[in-house]
């Protein structure tokens, strides 16, 4: 939640952020929009990270936590780009593929680039898959740069 909002929100970043406010008053305000809307555990890790001015590395922090919590739990993310939205039978049947393929639980996100053209670029676990069109045809454009071709006119 506080991950989404600070990535999102440009003016709270540039509060949190800002060595120009006082870390006091950020602890305040922080207790007045979080207090009782987030565990304890959580409310005390980002104050902590206030009071000792490494609030710059929370979202590095929480992406980090994330993945040793994925990881604890034998689950991974995945992000599938495609050059329209897929739909969510569609995504559903790739992540029950990849879930049997990775024997593990997959979250999948569906991302939107255009420049693929068509297929699908998939990332999880480290790993890449691109089975993109954009992708083919720069690896047969490469291969037609290089071929050599013998003229059959005399």
């Amino acid at each position: 939640m506080f991950t989404r909002l600070l990535t999102d929100d440009d003016r709270l970043r540039a509060f949190m952020l800002s060595p120009q406010v006082d870390r006091r008053f950020k602890v305040r305000m922080l207790e007045k929009a979080l207090a009782g809307k987030v565990s304890q555990l959580y409310y005390h890790f980002l104050l902590l990270l206030l009071r000792k001015g490494r609030q710059s590395l929370y979202q590095e922090i929480d992406y980090e936590m994330g993945r040793l919590y994925d990881a604890g739990h034998h689950r991974l993310r995945a992000t599938v780009t495609s050059a329209v939205a897929l739909s969510s039978q569609q995504l559903e049947s790739l992540r029950k593929q990849l879930a049997d393929s990775c024997q593990a639980e997959v979250l999948i996100e569906n991302a939107i680039d255009e420049a693929i053209l068509g297929g699908l670029v998939i990332r999880v676990g480290g790993r890449v898959l691109d089975a993109s069109l954009r992708h083919q045809l720069d690896r047969l454009r490469k291969e037609l740069g290089q071929a050599k071709f013998e003229s059959t006119l005399q």
